[in-house]
């Protein structure tokens, strides 16, 4: 039920419904796993196929004007009944959706410390159409990949890279108004490179990585809560995860993200290149450690836990934010 202040002391409340909703999924997979050898050289092949099929129907009531109060004086809740009075609910329109899609990965050991894997993935992607003035909508794409890992010390250290390139479908956006507005697919590019160890018998585990990836058709929020497509953003920074079990019972997990996402390209109107993107926090670290009793009272366990998220942007004009806030958790349980 949102809120609309005409004054400092004076609120319209208003109110829409969705619902009831049902949305429905199939999914269909068969995957072949194999190898063979050309030479000395060892191929890993993967080949394999999806459908997807989705399917959305529910009702919906536009915003309506429910009253007006005073917030310094004494006011009524507002109730289902003075909701449902003012309610007319109609059909909301939503596409059916399905996707096809083949795949052939290949994980090539080059060498005993090199090996190098190359996938293409085929999308056929379909949307109908929800009326006479949204059409419907057909997509065909190539997605390749590449990667390479090398094991500086075998089964413990290595070095990987990988780049890749792809597309999502968004579905429509509801806009504050209440329009619908259908968007193109995003199509991203991906390069990413970094270490991986598994120490002391794999006791502990250690990831750190460095990522680049540059998107077209990419989506933005304004100062008006509205959903705009309109250009080109670049997310780019680093990702670190480290997990260690030292003893029987102990577990830790404990990870660090920072991401520099900026808008690089948008309508030249907006003033708002080299911006950073709406909803998308810089710095971002987690914590957590569980112990579970080995002999007496075995099972019970506790455990403890710190999130921390920074700061984030509410619009592409980078005024509003959300204040960034830390998090503690603690857990007994048993097993």
């Amino acid at each position: 039920r949102p809120v609309m202040w005409t004054s400092p002391t004076t609120a319209v409340r208003l109110s829409s419904v969705y619902g009831p909703v049902y949305n429905g999924y199939t999914n269909l997979q068969q995957n072949f796993n194999g190898h063979f050898y050309t030479g000395s050289i060892k191929h890993n092949i993967l080949l394999g196929a999806n459908f997807r099929n989705y399917s959305s129907n529910f009702l919906f009531a536009d915003v309506q004007q429910i009253d007006q109060i005073d917030v310094t004086g004494n006011f009524q809740p507002v109730t289902r009944q003075a909701i449902d009075a003012k309610m007319s609910f109609e059909p909301y329109p939503t596409p059916t959706q399905n996707t096809t899609s083949a795949y052939a990965s290949d994980v090539i050991d080059l060498l005993p410390k090199l090996s190098a894997m190359v996938s293409l993935r085929l999308d056929r992607f379909s949307r109908a159409a929800i009326d006479d003035e949204d059409k419907s909508f057909k997509q065909t794409a190539l997605a390749p990949k590449f990667g390479l890992v090398y094991q500086l010390v075998p089964q413990q250290f290595s070095l990987f890279g990988n780049y890749m390139s792809g597309f999502q479908n968004i579905a429509p956006i509801l806009q504050p108004d209440g329009s619908l507005s259908v968007l193109d697919p995003i199509y991203a590019n991906q390069a990413e490179g970094g270490v991986k160890a598994e120490l002391l018998k794999k006791k502990i585990t250690f990831t750190a990585s460095y990522y680049y990836i540059k998107i077209d058709n990419a989506t933005r929020v304004d100062e008006k809560m509205f959903t705009i497509q309109d250009g080109q953003q670049v997310s780019k920074g680093i990702d670190l995860e480290f997990i260690s079990q030292p003893i029987s019972g102990l577990n830790i997990v404990a990870g660090y993200a920072y991401n520099d996402n900026r808008i690089v390209k948008a309508d030249s109107a907006a003033g708002i290149d080299g911006n950073k993107s709406a909803n998308a926090p810089e710095n971002v670290a987690n914590f957590w450690a569980s112990y579970t009793l080995q002999k007496r009272a075995k099972g019970l366990g506790v455990g403890f836990g710190v999130n921390y998220v920074d700061k984030m942007y509410r619009a592409s004009n980078n005024v509003f934010f959300i204040p960034s806030y830390t998090l503690a958790n603690a857990t007994l349980f048993y097993n």
